[in-house]
């Protein structure tokens, strides 16, 4: 996971440039689930003093020697604990965690983020990202229908097909490299939280939303694509997404055709683990 968003350069220079606004010179900065330390050598070369980096897990380690190798040691403090348990010295000014998952909530970390905006978070203090709204949209990935289609032509004389029910989901995820041409409709937004405003009880809980889509492309209804957007700081807003898709079976639709009560949920205890 850590490698994968190392990778994904949209989404660190969207975070860089969103420090590069929030973060003052002399300013503190805490980050909430640092993983390998990106974001908070980020807010170090953004002009912060001193910055917290919080990781529970042994990527603190791999944290601290990134951060020695790049000669932040002196800025960046590498926390391994919980959240709940460390106790800072002073409050922050800037507070930024990568707290998106699928759906936008499901890594369970915008709680841990509401919660360190309580404790530690000056008055007028900054959050990056500020707002993240979750999308969906349906795709038509015209390689996955014929991938599977090959698992249902008996190859070798061999009836496979009980290993595509099984592996669609899996052989979905291998083409999530989805481009604008896949969508059949307009994304919809599923939910939206501000970071300023929103509460711990809103955070933890389960998500439902009801979408209706008009289909503008012909073509097959191989899934469902979502994806997070708008790392947002004071007017300055950098898009990314992290796509992913559902599967639903594959279905014809046509252009103008109305897709109806589609239910999106993410529940409490898949976000609890």
């Amino acid at each position: 996971m850590h490698r994968w968003m190392l990778r994904d350069t949209v989404r660190n220079e969207a975070y860089r440039k969103a420090l590069l606004h929030a973060v003052k010179p002399g300013d503190v900065a805490l980050d909430v689930g640092a993983g390998t330390g990106i974001l908070s050598m980020f807010a170090a070369a953004a002009g912060a003093r001193k910055v917290y980096a919080v990781e529970r897990t042994p990527t603190a380690n791999v944290a601290r020697m990134i951060v020695e190798t790049n000669g932040m040691s002196d800025r960046i403090e590498v926390l391994q604990s919980d959240l709940e348990e460390i106790e800072l010295t002073e409050k922050v000014d800037v507070l930024v965690s990568e707290w998106m998952g699928g759906f936008g909530v499901d890594e369970n970390m915008l709680a841990p983020v509401i919660i360190a905006r309580d404790r530690f978070l000056a008055e007028g203090g900054r959050i990056v990202p500020a707002c993240v709204t979750a999308y969906m949209a349906p795709v038509w990935v015209e390689a996955f229908d014929e991938e599977l289609a090959y698992w249902r032509t008996k190859p070798h004389g061999i009836d496979l097909g009980d290993l595509s029910t099984m592996r669609t989901q899996e052989i979905l995820e291998s083409h999530s490299d989805l481009k604008p041409e896949h969508l059949l409709a307009e994304g919809q937004a599923l939910w939206a939280h501000d970071a300023y405003t929103c509460t711990l009880e809103e955070a933890d809980r389960s998500f439902v939303a009801h979408l209706t889509f008009t289909i503008a492309k012909a073509g097959k209804f191989s899934g469902l694509r979502d994806g997070e957007g708008e790392v947002r700081h004071e007017g300055a807003v950098r898009l990314f997404e992290r796509a992913g898709v559902r599967v639903v079976r594959p279905e014809g639709l046509a252009l103008g055709q109305e897709v109806l009560g589609l239910e999106i949920g993410v529940r409490l205890q898949d976000l609890l683990g």
